[in-house]
């Protein structure tokens, strides 16, 4: 698989080497899994799924500490087994990836002191240009909420429902819930601060949202089987991530 690093004023986004790895994996482990869960703790203090060892680590690194400050998990098809993908573990996906290129992403983690910055944005930019560089014709993983009461979402789950609604229903293998049901009436201003900033960058790149939200009691967590068909997206967004 081809990538081709680049850099954002202070910071480089490129794939991991091998000795970067378990940088990768303590990053997770402290800004992703702890922020989740506090109560999760190893010695390692390292967070590491089974499906990493078949994954590309995207990172962005800071140019004058060479500090890992983001990471991204990427799966492409070519090469690999279908049963490798996280999103599987909540979703049956089986039909919609059948016969398709894709690239399924995860364990997106930005450092706390990092996350008003180009960081971010620049691993979506790589994620992209990864897709496009190997042809791969979709992205998709799972978006997460912390979870809460249902209620505390009801207005942004309605809003996604009713915007970016994906042309199939996917069923969740996990507990879920029905953003159809959602009774929401606040406006987008109201409410867009209630996502997930990579969230809010993947609508409006164009992505789709699955009708049924899975929950992750582990974490604890709501995740959204969320889809860009890259033919179809925000061409003026793809352009600000081509540059």
């Amino acid at each position: 698989m081809r990538f081709e690093e680049f850099e954002t004023g202070d910071f480089i986004c490129r794939l991991a080497t091998d000795n970067e790895l378990d940088d990768v994996y303590h990053l997770r482990y402290k800004y992703l899994i702890q922020e989740y869960n506090k109560d999760y703790v190893n010695e390692t203090e390292t967070f590491i799924v089974d499906e990493d060892k078949y994954a590309y680590q995207l990172i962005v690194l800071e140019k004058t500490t060479k500090k890992i400050v983001g990471t991204y998990r990427m799966i492409a098809n070519s090469g690999f087994v279908d049963t490798n993908l996280c999103v599987q573990k909540e979703f049956d996906i089986a039909s919609f990836i059948k016969n398709k290129s894709y690239l399924e992403i995860g364990g997106l983690c930005v450092a706390m002191d990092y996350r008003n910055g180009p960081v971010i944005f620049m691993l979506v930019k790589g994620v992209y240009r990864f897709a496009r560089d190997n042809s791969l014709d979709y992205i998709f993983g799972l978006t997460s909420f912390l979870y809460k009461d249902i209620v505390e979402y009801d207005d942004v789950f309605k809003y996604i429902y009713d915007n970016y609604q994906l042309d199939v229903e996917i069923l969740a293998k996990v507990p879920s819930i029905d953003l159809s049901k959602c009774k929401g009436v606040s406006p987008y201003e109201k409410i867009k601060t209630t996502m997930p900033p990579v969230l809010r960058l993947y609508l409006l790149l164009g992505g789709k949202i699955n009708r049924y939200a899975a929950i992750d009691y582990s974490y604890p967590s709501i995740d959204l089987f969320t889809v860009l068909n890259t033919a179809e997206m925000n061409l003026k967004m793809i352009e600000r991530l081509l540059k």
